[in-house]
């Protein structure tokens, strides 16, 4: 597989610099503030965990499934829950607070839901899984992982639209485009997940892996590379 990675290493540093500013700067020990800085963790460890997966997606025969199971549910958890925090930021922005007693109900069992189905993966297959040429592919419940996220991202912004007028004009742009890039992002990585695969110059190949150890020439899986690359084109 061919995975661009490029956009993980801009969010790594971007992330990773407003951490830097964040715990540099006087600490507010407010709900929204708290909220914020285990967003910010959480996508750098989901941008993290991402980079990590396009190395053993890439040659999942080099690592063992354990490790390939591993990174990618938790870039999933993470990923998943960044957005779940993202709509508590906003809730404790506008009101100071978590949400109503009902808000939490609702929040905390589309938590479960989320982590429940990512955590029994390796059993389940709900959402991955790697079949018997260890590719990765999705499972019956990964549409339901990403509308789950979806409904958490259109909640934010119709929380986010109600109140706007309690926000400053920086609040009110900065999370205009934050939303709209979640949901874009969202939305791109289900219906075009194909195109984020398409990368020739970050090509990782085990030669071990393609080549007949005795003949030294291409084994079956070899062929099979070459023929999916050239269905690709």
């Amino acid at each position: 597989m061919h995975y661009v990675y490029h956009f993980d290493i801009a969010a790594i540093i971007l992330t990773a610099m407003l951490l830097v500013i964040v715990y540099t700067r006087k600490a507010y020990p407010t709900k929204s503030f708290k909220a914020y800085v285990i967003m910010l963790w959480l996508n750098l460890i989901s941008s993290g965990a991402d980079l990590f997966s396009s190395f053993t997606l890439s040659n999942v025969s080099a690592y063992p499934l354990w490790i390939n199971y591993a990174v990618n549910m938790l870039y999933l958890l993470s990923h998943n829950l960044t957005s779940a925090m993202f709509l508590l930021y906003v809730i404790a922005v506008i009101r100071g607070n978590y949400g109503s007693k009902v808000e939490k109900i609702i929040f905390t069992t589309i938590i479960v839901a989320i982590v429940g189905l990512i955590l029994s993966t390796p059993l389940t297959g709900l959402v991955f899984s790697f079949n018997e040429n260890l590719e990765y592919t999705h499972g019956v419940c990964m549409a339901v992982l990403y509308s789950l996220a979806f409904i958490i991202m259109f909640y934010a912004f119709v929380i986010f639209l109600a109140y706007k007028r309690k926000l400053t004009t920086f609040q009110m742009v900065s999370n205009i485009i934050f939303i709209s890039l979640i949901i874009f992002a969202v939305l791109f990585q289900y219906f075009f997940k194909e195109i984020l695969k398409t990368a020739p110059e970050i090509r990782m190949t085990n030669q071990e892996g393609i080549t007949d150890s005795l003949k030294l020439l291409g084994n079956a899986r070899s062929i099979k590379t070459r023929t999916a690359d050239s269905k690709t084109r």
